[in-house]
């Protein structure tokens, strides 16, 4: 039987996280793989170095059609593997058998085998099974028949120009200022979605004092009003494209774990750059919709994402956890995701007859997260299990995370003013939904310019597992802002 083997590079995931590993050990070999996607179709190309099919169907006619292929994508070990395709018959029977020894450069791998139609061969359901290493790696099936199979509309993939150019016109610069004195926010993205709206994460507006939008071919303009937005869904829309900037088509199928995907990185200066990826799994219950993954590329929250037919799947999103908003931050929490969260574009919808919202309303109702207008006096802060008074030029033990368990943590501030600061000064502490945990009792205070003063809280441990909130105030104008994990 005629066979090909393929390997298909699909993405790496975190920068850093995509190793070359030689020498992989017997143990490692027989690991279970992740069956990632399964597919066929009658054609297939070569597309951006990896073989993809020309359209997807299951249904094949023994005299019009003149193959089947069969393609398998998975996640395992990098290293050396033995790929096995057995084709079975409609009555069960084992037609073939062929096997491959391969060497995988990284922990996402495919395979694709083609099978020939006769006019002579059974009628009924086939399948192949794969196995990586001897453990099953998947079972696909597909039926062979006499009657009229409707013929498949035919996508071709864009090329890597072609994607680059469609992003280019969609992507927008979202630039974010701090407040006087503090130094400005990292960029984040935004999507032209079409009628001069511009889509992009809510996370945008959180810590920034004042955004402002970039268009493709435009000036910066502020952004001072919200059209439509969803805190938990982390998206807003607002005024802020030329008209004549259109949206990509919508994707016409679903979404499927091992889909190609492509998004766009890029700053004030002009500079673009084209992000390849896949999607690798589905979001936690009430977070984002699925999660994808970038090679060389972490996403940039509110950037467009299409699929390798230049369709529209969605745009990144931040991090689902209210206040993060510099992209050391949300690394943090994309590692724990193990990936950047997808917002689809379904959900960005805009009623008929919007009435603008003003940013610094939301943010007076807390629905925006106020910026750090006094960091410029904190030269540190964190958390801690534990602080004693002989730890005055900070804590040894710096945590991030903690356990349900332990009776306490402890939040600490190192102060060093530029000038001097005096008021009511107080702790409070919200959860994953940014509500109010509990709070310190409020102290007054008065550092002096350029003296180091260190700032700590003994806090209960909270009820229930999750990411929490910490921000310390004086005065009601936020100082330093932390997250801390509790786990189980």
């Amino acid at each position: 039987m005629n066979q090909r083997l393929r390997w298909t590079v699909c993405c790496a995931a975190l920068a850093g996280l995509c190793l070359v590993t030689r020498g992989v050990t017997a143990s490692q070999q027989t690991a279970a793989v992740r069956v990632l996607k399964m597919s066929s179709g009658a054609t297939g190309q070569e597309q951006n170095g990896s073989f993809v099919l020309t359209s997807e169907r299951s249904v094949f006619n023994r005299t019009d059609d003149k193959q089947v292929i069969v393609l398998f994508q998975w996640e395992g070990t990098p290293g050396a593997h033995k790929l096995i395709a057995q084709w079975r018959s409609p009555d069960g029977g084992l037609t073939s058998n062929s096997a491959i020894d391969y060497q995988a450069a990284a922990a996402r791998f495919g395979a694709y085998w083609t099978m020939p139609i006769t006019a002579t061969m059974s009628l009924g359901i086939w399948s192949v099974e794969a196995t990586v290493d001897g453990v099953p790696a998947g079972r696909f099936s597909f039926e062979i028949t006499d009657r009229t199979v409707p013929s498949a509309i035919v996508k071709r993939p864009m090329t890597q120009p072609e994607l680059y150019e469609r992003l280019s016109r969609q992507f927008v610069v979202m630039q974010r200022q701090g407040p006087p004195g503090v130094k400005d926010l990292d960029s984040f993205a935004g999507l032209a979605i079409g009628g001069g709206r511009v889509a992009t994460a809510m996370a945008t507006f959180d810590n920034a004092e004042r955004v402002l939008v970039l268009p493709p071919g435009g000036t910066a303009t502020p952004v001072g009003a919200l059209l439509a937005w969803n805190r938990q869904q982390d998206w807003a829309v607002f005024e802020g494209a030329p008209p004549a900037i259109t949206a990509a088509p919508a994707a016409a199928e679903p979404v499927k774990i091992g889909d190609r995907c492509y998004s766009m990185e890029g700053d004030a200066n002009g500079a673009r750059v084209l992000a390849e990826g896949s999607i690798t799994g589905q979001g936690p219950a009430g977070g984002p919709a699925f999660v994808a993954n970038f090679v060389g590329g972490s996403g940039t929250p509110g950037a467009p994402v299409l699929n390798e037919f230049g369709e529209l799947i969605g745009m990144i999103g931040a991090a689902g956890v209210p206040g993060p908003s510099r992209l050391f931050e949300l690394m943090r929490f994309r590692a724990q995701l193990r990936g950047a969260p997808i917002v689809p574009a379904a959900l960005l919808i805009v009623g008929a007859a919007p009435a603008p919202t003003p940013v610094a309303g939301l943010r007076g109702r807390g629905e925006i997260l106020a910026p750090v207008a006094l960091e410029i006096h904190v030269l540190m802060g964190g958390f801690t299990r534990a602080m004693t008074k002989d730890e005055m030029r900070g804590p040894t033990d710096t945590r991030e995370d903690f356990s349900l368990r332990e009776p306490s943590f402890a939040v600490y501030l190192q102060w060093l003013p530029r000038d001097r600061v005096r008021g009511q000064m107080m702790l409070s502490l919200f959860d994953g939904t940014s509500q109010l945990v509990g709070t310190s009792k409020a102290s007054n205070v008065d550092f002096r310019k350029g003296a180091s003063t260190l700032s700590q809280w003994q806090m209960p441990m909270v009820r229930a597992p999750g990411i929490y909130r910490a921000e310390v105030a004086i005065d009601g104008a936020i100082a330093w802002r932390g997250f801390v994990r509790i786990t189980p």
